[in-house]
């Protein structure tokens, strides 16, 4: 990774405070695709919508988080404003296509995964319920809008929270740089309410996240900053946290939390009570969780793979719909290793493949193909769905833990 931009004071370029901010560079990262057949023009304001959700969200860099708050709300309740009919006409697109949903560059791949199993498995009642909510300081129609979630008291959503965190205060246009603002508010909004119904939950996912991924204190010693990488609005879920949100907030049913035998024990998350935590150790076990799973109606499978592997060191990656017949190696270089955090994507499919895949043109340029069994899955992560094939006996190294139940 480049090295972290160092941590500066500024004065805030409305209250004139100062405050320490460091310049994080938070980036769209799907590719632009041209649909074949366009009119000119339509491709130009295709660029145009690009080059806009590619601007750099530098984080507080003018602003401080207060004013970014207070700013960000008042242009939502613009009544001149764009952002308005901006807000409900990406959430119809959701809606209609739930895996149009975006975590932008955010790293809320748990949350987005739940958002996303909650829109595609239930009458989307809940979904529309949230989306309400979290809007609800801003959009007169939505004004004292809660959420009830499965266990516990309605629960208003901070509005300010969530977005002071987006705000692109650098260029002042704010969520207006980027496409994908409702997706994110939403999927955040369902880690704000774990803030608010476990707050020792919460802490230590925060605490721990940051440690792992946050950005080095100003000099080269010392603990790293706690705060920064969860300012930008990042924030992660591992297994126990995530079934505690898919049980007691968004209210499935049948959870269970899968581990594979001799991955890292989850200590600062605790079990959540009437979740299973159950084991598989092979790939045939793997298998039959999800055959078992997808027997279930509205069943939803939450898988965490292994970042920094496969084509192009994610996996999977924009566009692979290739075989993966090498293991993968994860950060720590040893083959099958288990990360304290995973990337989440949801499981739609798997179905066996016989041997004698094509593994395409080699360094020869002569097609090879691979006696070894496969599994080909369909996943959705990140606005879209992919196919990989991967070998049988090297699936193991790429999954981690599942968590599956169902609405």
């Amino acid at each position: 990774m480049p090295p972290k931009a160092p941590k500066i004071t500024v004065n805030c370029s409305e209250c004139k405070t100062p405050f320490n901010t460091r310049p994080l560079e938070l980036g769209q990262s799907q590719p632009l695709v041209i649909p074949p057949g366009l009119e000119i023009e339509a491709v130009n304001k295709l660029h145009l919508q690009y080059a806009a959700a590619q601007q750099r969200h530098t984080v507080w860099t003018e602003l401080c988080p207060t004013c970014a708050a207070r700013r960000t709300k008042r242009d939502v309740k613009d009544e001149q404003g764009k952002f308005k009919a901006a807000i409900a006409k990406r959430w119809s697109e959701i809606l209609v296509n739930p895996a149009k949903l975006n975590q932008d560059c955010f790293g809320i791949c748990g949350f987005s995964s739940c958002l996303y199993v909650l829109l595609k498995h239930t009458n989307r009642t809940k979904a529309i319920e949230l989306y309400k909510a979290t809007f609800a300081d801003v959009i007169p129609g939505f004004v004292g809008q809660q959420f009830t979630p499965a266990e516990g008291a309605p629960q208003s959503i901070n509005f300010e929270y969530l977005a002071r965190k987006y705000y692109a205060s650098e260029i002042g246009a704010g969520y207006g740089t980027t496409l994908f603002f409702v997706d994110y508010c939403v999927s955040r909004a369902i880690g704000y309410l774990l803030k608010k119904l476990d707050q020792a939950r919460y802490q230590a996912e925060k605490t721990e996240f940051n440690k792992e991924w946050g950005f080095p204190s100003p000099s080269s010693v010392g603990p790293p900053d706690y705060h920064a990488f969860t300012r930008a609005g990042n924030l992660a879920a591992r297994s126990n946290n995530l079934a505690y949100v898919l049980t007691k907030i968004l209210g499935a049913q049948g959870v269970c939390v899968w581990r594979k035998s001799g991955a890292t024990a989850d200590t600062l998350a605790p079990p959540v009570g009437g979740v299973p935590v159950k084991q598989f150790g092979t790939a045939d076990g793997f298998l039959q969780i999800m055959k078992d799973n997808a027997a279930i109606p509205h069943s939803f499978a939450i898988v965490a793979v292994l970042a920094n592997s496969g084509p192009g060191q994610e996996f999977p990656g924009p566009g692979l719909a290739e075989e993966i017949h090498a293991p993968s190696r994860g950060d720590s270089g040893k083959s099958g290793a288990a990360l304290k955090y995973n990337h989440w994507v949801v499981i739609e499919s798997t179905q066996r493949i016989l041997a004698n895949v094509s593994v395409g043109p080699q360094t020869s340029l002569k097609a090879k193909t691979c006696q070894d069994e496969h599994i080909k899955m369909k996943i959705w992560t990140w606005a879209d769905l992919y196919e990989p094939t991967i070998c049988k006996k090297n699936t193991l190294s790429y999954i981690q833990d599942v968590v599956t139940g169902h609405f």
